[in-house]
Parts: structure tokens; C-alpha cells; sequence
């Protein structure tokens, strides 16, 4: 008699174990079916249920064994235990000897789920009533499950099957029933709904279906090559799969469901629907070329060929069908728009995707027109006209000099002037434009491959000016290539005017007036002073004219030299310079007034002196000098002794460098000074004196004839009264 069955004997035996079986992943929450024969179950992720098997049999059993395929990713039990929290109850078991094995993983037969084994000898008291197992399992994922027991080899007292290995049931009197604490679905309410059409759409495959009456709602499903995936739950039939591949198949089928889409409500067709995506061609860009418009769209997978439409008014015409994923449209005007839209076909030229019913549009865009390549300020200045419906240019270039091909210039623009910033006096550029789109990938139009030519000539430096004697002179660089230039001036704020032209690289402005500010700024000119050939500096070099300063005198004073000179109008200050003998100038020094006392003169030594106006920073000199005043300083000379001698007065002094002769001067009191008389000594005898009379004398140089003075005097004089 067999009491237990070994693990040998399970592991042959589950070879015809009923597997579970998912239908779909539902993307719902609450949509969890558990199929047990030909009822459904359903329940929500997270809801825990109980699930009871009940044998029953009219004799007396000793042995047996209840296989239930479970998919624990789908319910609970978390443990590998044997006896496990998913197992509330195994009754009437009376010991724990009763073997009960778990399969998380499938066996070596494939089974994945619990094995129970009952035998009567200590593990089952068959007294207390037929076997009963109540589980209690959590809901973890959505889908459809299938949980339907097997029941095989129950044996007798005798030890003979009541049910066999197979599972097969020799005699009556053996039942068993399942029992689930869940809403239960035997029959669908509902008829099963059936698709009507799958269409290619811009964005996916539109699958469309009959609306069932009496069906809420509607969940869409795609296979996915193993199992039906739900994609979608709808109110009403229409749905649009965006998560699609060109060139790929898919199967599609629809059921019916509850207002809260937890109940099924019809069947659904397993044999599904099958279409092919193609996806809809997009225009990718325009071009226009000499011959029209070029317009590229993406190459479509699963696509044979490709059909044009050009909208005319509100009426689509085809354009004709090409392999290629470009075309050519040869009848259109320079600056119309038009819109195309495309369509994928299959190898017998039939549409097989959608189209843009919009469609894409552009302008037919000629070759820009040039107006005008001219010469700027450190720039080549290129114009031309506005192109209708162009969205940006790009401007090429060829080095005539160095023979180079059109090159583009960097920074494309919306505008319709373009500044070539690198370029090189006296070189020759030819310029020519051509439209492209609006993020610069590509090209939009043709161009004029003739171009425009310029000799590029930079504008003069802003010019030198320098205040002379008598004028302002100019000067400036010369620019590589020019011929001749012409130089303007402009009084104050006023405007320009022409001066001269010249192939020379100075000039000397001499009608101008002191005190005024004057401009200059300098432009290029062809050979024949017919046309400019370069820009110019509209703010030039300003100035203002100072006429030298106008020297009055240089004077011997007591101990220094005194130069003087006028006030010139305009003048900030000025700079004093003096040169001794011919040698050169030597700057002195600054001065806000009118004279400079030369207090490092050597006596007996000729110096000559001239003045310079000056900025009020002391950095710029701005004017010229005239001649100076020359002059031979000789120094006052310094009594000595003043002291009573007899009946006079004798004098003494020092002879100066430079000094011929000397003047003798006697003041009595408070009086003035009296020419007593001159002399080529350095002594003098007052014999005109009175005692008890105050006389005061002085000294200074003469030429040799007496008559000119040459040098100060000291005014105060030495004071001696005569006694």
C-alpha cells in the first residue's frame, strides 16, 4: 500500500501539471483576473483573497497529492518555507509532517507553485472529515492568471486508485471543488467588440471598432509576441498607438469593460487584427536650385516608392511617384510659396501610409540680387535685395588675388547687409549671396556665381595734426592700393569740406585763425580723383589752432634773466625754453602767466628764449614758436664797501662776468637816484659830499660808450651818512 509519495515519484508526475497562463499586463491598477475553470475572478493589486481546495470522496482515502501552479510575481509568498504565510491553513492536519513543497522557480518539470502530499499514517486523520487546504494570497501585478489545482494518485484504504497518476478518475464518488472569497464573472454581458479599420496616421496606427452596446468602456490590447499587453482603456472606440516602428507589424484586439473597468464584459478575439506601420514621409527641406524647387524627405522603412502632392488652392495634385526620397519641381515662379506633402506606397504604388494634410511649405527662392559691394571702415560692406519668403543668407567670397573658390563667411543674418571684416587693403574680393534656412543647415536657393568685385582700400588713419607757425599741419598713413587722397576740414561743428587732393601723405592748412577748432579727416581716391575709393573717419582729428605765442622782451633783472611774451586767446599755459648761445632749447619750465624770471642765467653769458603754448595737463603742446628774444645777461654788480675816505665817499664793488663798465648812482635821504657818472673800474670817489648828510649808491653795467644800460641794479644800494 502506498502511504506517501516520494519526491521522485512528484517530479515524474508534474510532467503534466497546467502551468499558469498570463494573458495580459494590464496597465490598470484594479484589473487582476484570476480564471479558475470557466469562472473569472477579479481583483485589485494589493487585495488579499483566500482560495480553498475541498476533496471529497466516497471512501475512505489513505494517500494523495493537490498540485497548485502558482506565478509568484503575480501572488504572494515571500518565503521559500514550505510552510509559508501563504499557507493560512492546511486542515485537518493534525501534525506537521504532512509534505507540502514550494516551486518559486520552475522545476526540473517545469512547475512553479505548491505540492501537497497527504498520507493517513500520522500526517492526516481522515476522521475529522476530507481534505481541505485554504490559502491566503496578495494580489502583486496586474493580468491574467490561471489557478485551476490537480489532483492525482489518491489511493484507498486498500491502497488502490481512486484518482490516477494521470489525474484521471476510474470511479466515481471523487470531487473536488475551489472556492475563492472574490467577485466572480461566468458569462460575458456584452457582445465582443470587433475592429473595424487600422489606418496610418501622422503619429501611429489608428485602430477604430464598432461600439458594442451596453459596453462602458473599451481596453485596447497589443500583442507582443508572447501575450496580449493592454495599452489603453477608452470610453468609446477609436485609439491611436504612437509606440510604432515603420516597417513593423502589429496585432491588435478589443474587449469590453466595466464603467470602472474592473469586470470584463465581452470576450475578445485572439486571432487579433494585424497591421503594418508605415509611417507618414516628412519633407526634411527645401532647396531652389536653377532649375526649381529640390524638396527631401526621410526615408521611410517599409516603404517601395513615394508619391508628390502640390496643393493647388484648396485641391491636392500629384506630382508624379519616384523611389527616391527627393524631387525636383520644376514649374515654379521666383518668390511664391507652395506646399507639398508626400506619401509612402507599397510595391504595387499603392498609399500605404498617411500624409500631411497641411503640409510643408516654402518659397521658390531665386538667387539673391547684389546691389552693392563697397569699401567701409575696416570693412567691405555688401547689400542686396530682399528675397520674399528667404528666412536667411549667407555670404561667400573669393580672394581674386590668390585665385581661391567661393567660401563662406561666417555669421549668417536675416538682414540684407553683410560687413566682411577680414579683408586687406589693396587685396581685390569678388562677393556673392545665397539663401539658406532659417537654422543654417542648408542651402534654400542658388546664387550668382558672376558676383560682384571690389578692390578693398582701408580708410586713411585718422590723421596727426600739429599746430606751426602759421597753420596746422596734417599728416597720415598711406592706404595699400590708394591712388590719391582727398583731405577735408570742418571748422567747429560744422561740416565737411574738400581741401585738397593729393598723392602726397601731408599738408599744411594755413587759412586758419587762433582760437578756433578745426577737424580733419582723410579719404581715398581713384588715380583721376573721379571716385572714392575708400570710407573715411566721420569724427577725423580735432584741434585748435593756436598761433604762437608772441615774444615781448627778455630784460636783466636784479639777479635773473626777465622774459616776457603776449597772451594768446585759447592757451591753457605755457612752456619757456631757452637755448645758450646756438645750441639747442632746453625746456625751462611751466607757466600759467605771461613771463619767466631765468633765475640759473650765468652772467656774461647770451641766452635766447622762446614760449610755446601748452594743454592744461602739461602733455600737449599746442602751438609752434616764433623767434625768440635773444639777450647777453650780465649781472648787477655788488657794492662792496660804501665808506668815508677824507673829505669824500669812496665806493667798492665786484666786477661781474660780462660787465665793460659801470654806471655809478647816488640818492641823498629819500631822493631819487642821480647818475653820478660811469667808469671801467670798480672803484668811485664821491668828492660831492656834506657832512651830516645820508647818501644812499648803487651800481650797475654799461656798454662801453655809457650809454646803454646792461644789466639790474640793486635798488635798496648801500647807505653810508658822511660826517
Amino acid at each position: 500500500m502506498k502511504k506517501l509519495l516520494s519526491l521522485t515519484l512528484i517530479a515524474a508526475i508534474l510532467l503534466t501539471v497546467v502551468m499558469v497562463g498570463v494573458v495580459g499586463a494590464s496597465a490598470q491598477a484594479y484589473d487582476t483576473a484570476i480564471v479558475v475553470g470557466s469562472t473569472t475572478y477579479v481583483a485589485d493589486i494589493g487585495e488579499t483573497f483566500t482560495y480553498t481546495v475541498k476533496v471529497t470522496s466516497d471512501k475512505a482515502v489513505s494517500a494523495g497529492q493537490i498540485e497548485l501552479p502558482v506565478d509568484f510575481t503575480y501572488l504572494s509568498g515571500d518565503s521559500a518555507d514550505a510552510l509559508n504565510d501563504a499557507i493560512v491553513d492546511v486542515a485537518p492536519v493534525v501534525s506537521d509532517t504532512a509534505e507540502i513543497f514550494r516551486f518559486d522557480t520552475a522545476s526540473a518539470t517545469g512547475l512553479k507553485g505548491y505540492v501537497m502530499n497527504f498520507a493517513s499514517d500520522d500526517a492526516y486523520d481522515f476522521t475529522a472529515g476530507q481534505p481541505v487546504v485554504t490559502f491566503t494570497f496578495k494580489v502583486l501585478k496586474a493580468g491574467t492568471i490561471y489557478l485551476n489545482p490537480t489532483l492525482r494518485e489518491f489511493l484507498d484504504d486498500n491502497g488502490e486508485d481512486i484518482v490516477d497518476l494521470d489525474g484521471n478518475l476510474p470511479e466515481s464518488g471523487f470531487s473536488s471543488t475551489v472556492a475563492i472569497n472574490l467577485p466572480k464573472e461566468n458569462t460575458y454581458a456584452v457582445k465582443t467588440p470587433r475592429v473595424t479599420s487600422i489606418t496610418p496616421v501622422s503619429n501611429g496606427l489608428k485602430i477604430d471598432w464598432d461600439a458594442v452596446e451596453g459596453a462602458p468602456k473599451y481596453r485596447i490590447f497589443r500583442h507582443n509576441g508572447t501575450t496580449w499587453v493592454v495599452q489603453a482603456v477608452l470610453d468609446q472606440p477609436g485609439y491611436i498607438d504612437t509606440n510604432v516602428v515603420s516597417g513593423e507589424t502589429y496585432l491588435y484586439t478589443v474587449r469590453a469593460v466595466g464603467e470602472t473597468g474592473k469586470t470584463f464584459l465581452s470576450d475578445i478575439v485572439s486571432s487579433g487584427w494585424r497591421a503594418t506601420y508605415i509611417a507618414e514621409p516628412v519633407i526634411s527641406s527645401f532647396e531652389s536650385v536653377s532649375g526649381g524647387l529640390n524638396l527631401s524627405w526621410n526615408l521611410v522603412e517599409g516603404a517601395s516608392a513615394y508619391r508628390v502632392y502640390r496643393k493647388n488652392g484648396s485641391d491636392w495634385v500629384s506630382l508624379g511617384d519616384t523611389k527616391s526620397t527627393s524631387m525636383l519641381d520644376h514649374n515654379v515662379t521666383v518668390g511664391t510659396q507652395y506646399t507639398y506633402s508626400i506619401a509612402a506606397l507599397d510595391k504595387n504604388h499603392k498609399e500605404v501610409s498617411s500624409r500631411s494634410e497641411t503640409g510643408y511649405s516654402d518659397y521658390y527662392l531665386g538667387a539673391p540680387v547684389l546691389k552693392t559691394v563697397t569699401n567701409g571702415m575696416g570693412c567691405v560692406t555688401v547689400t542686396w535685395d530682399k528675397m520674399n519668403g528667404a528666412q536667411k543668407y549667407r555670404v561667400f567670397r573669393k580672394n581674386v588675388d590668390e585665385n581661391t573658390g567661393w567660401f563662406p563667411l561666417t555669421g549668417d543674418t536675416t538682414g540684407t547687409t553683410f560687413n566682411d571684416k577680414v579683408v586687406a587693403s589693396g587685396k581685390t574680393y569678388t562677393y556673392t549671396v545665397r539663401c539658406v534656412t532659417a537654422d543654417s543647415s542648408a542651402f534654400a536657393s542658388p546664387f550668382d556665381s558672376t558676383g560682384l568685385t571690389i578692390k578693398y582700400i582701408a580708410p586713411p588713419a585718422v590723421p596727426t595734426v600739429t599746430n606751426i607757425n602759421g597753420g596746422i599741419t596734417v599728416t597720415w598713413k598711406a592706404s595699400a592700393g590708394a591712388a590719391k587722397y582727398r583731405l577735408y576740414r570742418k571748422v567747429g561743428n560744422g561740416t565737411w569740406a574738400k581741401l585738397v587732393d593729393t598723392t602726397a601723405l601731408t599738408y599744411t592748412d594755413k587759412k586758419v585763425s587762433s582760437g578756433t577748432a578745426y577737424s580733419y579727416t582723410v579719404r581715398c581716391l581713384n588715380s583721376t580723383a573721379t571716385a572714392f575709393t575708400s570710407d573715411y573717419n566721420t569724427t577725423g582729428t580735432k584741434i585748435t589752432y593756436l598761433a604762437p605765442p608772441t615774444p615781448q622782451s627778455a630784460t636783466n633783472c636784479y639777479g635773473y634773466v626777465q622774459f616776457k611774451w603776449a597772451k594768446r586767446a585759447g592757451a591753457a599755459q605755457y612752456r619757456v625754453y631757452r637755448k645758450t648761445g646756438s645750441g639747442a632749447y632746453v625746456m625751462l619750465g611751466n607757466t600759467k602767466g605771461l613771463y619767466w624770471n631765468d633765475k640759473k642765467a650765468a652772467s656774461g653769458t647770451t641766452y635766447t628764449y622762446i614760449v610755446r603754448c601748452l594743454s592744461a595737463n602739461g602733455k600737449v603742446l599746442t602751438s609752434a614758436y616764433v623767434t625768440g628774444k635773444t639777450i647777453k645777461y650780465i649781472a648787477a654788480p655788488t657794492l662792496k664797501k660804501v665808506a668815508k675816505s677824507g673829505k669824500t665817499v669812496k665806493l667798492t664793488w665786484a666786477k661781474p662776468k660780462g660787465a665793460v663798465k659801470f654806471r655809478v648812482y647816488r640818492k641823498i635821504g629819500k631822493g631819487k637816484w642821480v647818475n653820478m657818472g660811469y667808469t671801467a673800474s670798480t672803484t668811485w670817489t664821491d668828492k660831492k659830499v656834506k657832512s651830516g648828510t645820508r647818501y644812499t649808491y648803487t651800481v650797475c653795467c654799461v656798454s662801453a660808450n655809457g650809454k646803454v644800460v646792461q644789466s639790474a641794479y640793486n635798488a635798496t644800494g648801500k647807505t653810508i651818512t658822511y660826517r
